[in-house]
């Protein structure tokens, strides 16, 4: 795996990630093809961003960047993985109310879902004042289920809720 850096403006770099040479499917010809990642730093943290990039690539640990946000994802993996017949109807009808009415209203559900950590998780369970004890952990419950599932389709590196 190859790699190299490309200043864009004062501050920031475009990290280019070589994936190798494929033949395109419609014209028969090889073409090239490349990952590209913005970073925003000084050239030694874009260096090291790259060698962290190359080093996942390598490893088979590597997360393509993503804007997608936490309800975005949520409201995602309740549909594929939770709606009837894939789990019981009660079950679909609970965690839909619970992302609808407690996660889409708070400060969590905007964060992307790569910048997510357990301590925006912590906050949003101290967040929820009204509820109790049980109520949380079923909160968590769900939260962990649906991370658990990003990390299993390689959106997420490792689950922010896994240590909580």
């Amino acid at each position: 795996m190859r790699g190299s850096l490309k200043r864009r403006y004062k501050g920031s770099w475009s990290l280019i990630h070589d994936l190798g040479r494929e033949a395109d499917p419609v014209t028969g010809r090889t073409r090239r093809r490349q990952k590209w990642v913005t970073f925003r730093g000084t050239r030694q943290q874009a260096e090291a961003k790259l060698t962290n990039l190359l080093g996942a690539a390598g490893g088979g640990t590597f997360v393509e960047p993503s804007k997608v946000t936490l309800l975005d994802w949520m409201r995602d993996w309740v549909e594929k993985a939770v709606k009837p017949p894939m789990r019981r109807p009660e079950t679909y009808r609970v965690y839909r109310s619970i992302i609808e009415r407690h996660i889409a209203t708070s400060r969590v559900a905007l964060i992307p879902l790569q910048r997510l950590r357990g301590s925006d998780l912590e906050r949003y369970y101290a967040d929820l004042t009204d509820a109790v004890p049980a109520s949380i952990t079923v909160h968590h419950a769900i939260l962990h289920r649906a991370l658990a599932k990003a990390v299993k389709d390689r959106l997420l590196t490792v689950n922010p809720a896994i240590d909580l």
